[in-house]
């Protein structure tokens, strides 16, 4: 195996993570959404789902930062080499082992977030099913 192979092996997959994070997201919001209950014609939470959506919602800002910064964070190292006069679209250059650490700590962050969120969402739909759940000793 080459070197590049191994990169477009990861590049691969963290991008189908990333893709299937977005995804369970709003899936989690709409499953969410199903248990509302209605109050004199309001929608409301339980406030068991309060905390899972908070997450969802910080996994989904988490993955939006992740693009944003990482887009910004090459645009900015593009306008430098770009200024630098001994460089040129066909040129190699170099930039810190450390510049994509902001990235991959948003994108395990974010994988984070929402796991934990569908494992409250799990524990909730347990307890509503069979009135207890084994795991909700955890919270």
């Amino acid at each position: 195996m080459k070197l590049k192979d191994c990169r477009e092996a990861y590049e691969s997959s963290s991008g189908k993570a990333s893709d299937l994070v977005r995804y369970l997201g709003f899936a989690g919001i709409a499953l969410i959404w199903v248990f509302k209950m209605d109050r004199g014609g309001v929608p409301v939470l339980s406030s068991e789902l309060y905390l899972p959506a908070a997450l969802i919602a910080a996994g989904l800002t988490a993955d939006l930062l992740q693009y944003v910064a990482h887009g910004v964070t090459y645009w900015v190292v593009f306008r430098c080499k770009e200024k630098d006069p001994n460089t040129t679209v066909e040129t190699d250059f170099t930039t810190s082992k450390w510049l994509p650490l902001p990235f991959w700590v948003l994108w395990c962050l974010k994988l984070i977030l929402v796991i934990v969120a569908y494992v409250l969402i799990l524990v909730y739909l347990c307890q509503r099913v069979f009135g207890t759940c084994p795991i909700s000793t955890l919270r």
